[in-house]
């Protein structure tokens, strides 16, 4: 049997319909796969020293208590050649990460930063003339 260990990051809530689901998620790949993953969850606000993990697993619940650790979890997981998923808000935050650090990029997240002068991420309803005229747009891009 193989046993992993991994970091899921995220600010951990009975609120979050996927944070529930994360035990039963692992059980399974234990059973069906014979994989065991000793899992640790992580707060954003506590993603450091993440080196040691043999993946990092960014779940879902943005906003998070802490973009800078949620960034964090993803630089360290691409300069460290750590496997890594992201998923919802943890794949959102990826992105941010590889446009500030990687492409050099000043963006923001809208969720996060809603004053900042460029986004990178917006709220999905981004074509509608409200939300344009919030972020100083023009049109629909």
């Amino acid at each position: 049997m193989t046993i992993a260990r991994i970091a899921l990051v995220g600010d951990r809530s009975p609120a979050v319909q996927a944070h529930a689901r994360v035990p039963a998620l692992l059980a399974a790949l234990r059973e069906r796969d014979g994989l065991t993953l000793d899992a640790y969850w992580i707060p954003t606000d506590e993603a450091d020293g993440l080196e040691g993990f043999d993946g990092i697993w960014m779940l879902p619940g943005s906003p998070y208590r802490s973009e800078a650790g949620a960034v964090n979890a993803a630089r360290t997981a691409r300069e460290h050649g750590i496997p890594f998923l992201g998923t919802c808000g943890g794949f959102q935050h990826t992105l941010l990460e590889y446009a500030r650090d990687v492409l050099g990029l000043r963006v923001a997240h809208a969720e996060n930063d809603p004053d900042a002068g460029e986004f990178l991420l917006v709220p999905w309803p981004a074509r509608s003339p409200a939300t344009r005229r919030r972020y100083g747009w023009s049109r629909a891009r």
